[in-house]
């Protein structure tokens, strides 16, 4: 599962070898620490469909079969389509039609989990090792609202969780699919129809992540807390890793 990422560093360097947009762009991107799913914010992806920019689609997955806005909104309140699973994602009505020719590059820096230990749960912040802006794998569809407007949206892949990732997320074990720089264009090539799409993500490489503890910030509402987010908070619980000083773990693979 992913439904709190973040877009806070200026890194951009490596999605901008792909030439699939430029620095400056990318660089231009508002900081946003604190991504939350179940808001629907507009955030920026690049699609298949508008190459060498930074559009800014709803996080929250609306097929284009549904016509006007209350439908719309009964819609969202009624599934979660924040994730889609790539499992069963072409088997699914909702997503199987937006696999086949509507693939995003959801940018991101960095994402949010909770490792359960007894009766707490620890927040995490799992990044590249690199710090480098990065993409997960996305798709994305339009809704048409009363007037005939375009209300484009999107959802973020995931998969099975790696080695890091089964020890922070150990109840459900799922991770968002992060999308290697050098194949950033296959995931938004034409030339590549659903079930490829679904072959090229099984076959990807674990990605180069570092994690470590932060403080709990989603019930604090409190603008100290929340700038102060991303930084390493040791809970005192927690074994600490091989080789390591707690607090932060890396895996490279």
């Amino acid at each position: 599962m992913c439904f709190y990422y973040s877009v806070n560093t200026k890194k951009p360097d490596d999605i901008a070898k792909s030439g699939l947009i430029s620095s400056d762009k990318l660089t231009n991107i508002p900081k946003k620490l604190v991504v939350n799913g179940f808001e629907h914010p507009y955030m920026p992806v690049v699609s298949n469909n508008c190459i060498g920019q930074a559009e800014y689609f709803q996080w929250g997955f609306i097929p284009s079969s549904i016509v006007g806005k209350e439908n719309a909104d009964r819609f969202t309140k009624r599934y979660n389509t924040l994730n889609a699973k790539t499992e069963t994602v072409i088997r699914n009505k909702t997503f199987g039609l937006a696999i086949n020719s509507n693939r995003c590059l959801v940018l991101a820096s960095g994402f949010y989990e909770w490792q359960h230990v007894g009766k707490q749960k620890i927040p995490h912040y799992i990044s590249l090792s690199n710090e480098s802006l990065f993409a997960f794998a996305g798709i994305w569809d339009s809704w048409s609202d009363e007037h005939g407007l375009r209300h484009s949206t999107y959802s973020i892949l995931t998969t099975q969780a790696n080695e890091l990732m089964s020890r922070i997320h150990n109840t459900k074990k799922r991770m968002p699919v992060i999308l290697p720089f050098n194949q950033l264009g296959v995931w938004l090539s034409p030339q590549i129809n659903g079930h490829d799409a679904i072959r090229f993500l099984s076959d990807l490489p674990n990605p180069d992540l570092k994690a470590h503890t932060i403080r709990p910030f989603l019930t604090a509402h409190n603008p100290e807390v929340e700038d102060e987010v991303l930084k390493p908070y040791d809970y005192g619980i927690l074994p600490k890793p091989p080789n390591e000083e707690g607090k932060q773990l890396t895996f490279g693979f």
